[in-house]
């Protein structure tokens, strides 16, 4: 049986996934630097940084109900099925169904693999949930789960390498049949 229940006793709920995976890329900068800061920074500055690691392994955690709902399985995004989070006396909206449906799981793959890198700063039995979510993920989008960890590994091993390089074809000038002019997009 697979978990689908909460980490610790909460849920984080978003206006939408967008905000969310945002937020999440900043739990994931302020990751890998306070992992520096574990690893070299004097007994104190350890010590805030592996609880400010803890809060933020957390947060990343609280966000996979709202991405993910109670999914288990690969569901078409139309068909609906699956239940998420939401507020007391408010339901979800059907965008957050479809938007979830079609990006919840893409959008959680670099902070359960970040938060998976740091596993001796986790709480104990934080790694194991994690690992057990990032299944339920692969089993929900019919998706092999190393896969995603090497891609991963991959990505941050390009961007160590190159920097950061924006990918969208507007940035690359990549010519489209039917596109006769291209613009940046600030």
């Amino acid at each position: 049986m697979i978990d689908v229940g909460l980490y610790g006793d909460s849920c984080d709920i978003y206006p939408d996934i967008i905000i969310c995976s945002t937020i999440n890329d900043w739990r994931i900068a302020r990751l890998k630097v306070l992992v520096r800061i574990a690893q070299l920074g004097g007994e104190e500055d350890k010590a805030q940084a592996i609880s400010t690691i803890q809060d933020l392994a957390d947060g990343i955690c609280a966000t996979i109900p709202f991405c993910l709902g109670n999914r288990t399985s690969p569901l078409p995004i139309r068909m609906g099925g699956a239940i998420y989070p939401s507020l007391p006396n408010d339901s979800v909206r059907q965008s957050h169904h479809i938007t979830a449906a079609a990006w919840g799981g893409w959008y959680l793959c670099m902070p359960m693999t970040e938060v998976l890198k740091v596993g001796m700063y986790l709480r104990e039995g934080q790694r194991e949930w994690m690992l057990a979510q990032l299944a339920r993920l692969a089993a929900a989008y019919d998706v092999d789960p190393e896969d995603q960890l090497r891609n991963a590994r991959l990505r941050e091993h390009w961007t160590s390498i190159h920097g950061y390089k924006s990918q969208s074809l507007v940035d690359q000038r990549i010519s489209m049949p039917g596109v006769s002019q291209m613009k940046t997009i600030a």
